[in-house]
Formats: structure tokens, sequence, C-alpha cells
């Protein structure tokens, strides 16, 4: 009896679970990123305020 070649279901499966939870840590770390850019950008644009704000005051002063 000659044996056919291929994949059986259960390495199907695994295959599959093993893609979903790499795409799944590659979600998070994207959404992760994606805060931590909002963030940075919020900080540089308070620290651009204060450095305005700073050199009014000297000017002012």
């Amino acid at each position: 009896m000659k044996r056919e070649q291929g994949f059986t279901i259960v390495e199907v499966i695994i295959a599959v679970l093993v893609l979903t939870i790499g795409i799944l840590g590659l979600v998070t770390s994207a959404a992760l990123v994606t805060r931590m850019i909002g963030r940075g950008q919020r900080s540089a644009v308070a620290a651009q305020y204060a450095q305005r704000r700073l050199e009014m005051l000297r000017a002012s002063g």
C-alpha cells in the first residue's frame, strides 16, 4: 500500500495555532508602539510649550 505525502489535520491545526499566536504577539506589540509614539509626541509638544514660556518669562523679566 502506497502512503500519500501531505499534512495531517493535526499538523495543520498546530501550524495555524502557532501562526495565530505569532500574529497576536505582533498586533500587541504594534499597539504598544503606537501608544508610546503618541506619548512621546505629547511630551515633545509639552517640552516645546514649556521652552517657549520660559523664554517669554526671561525676555519680560
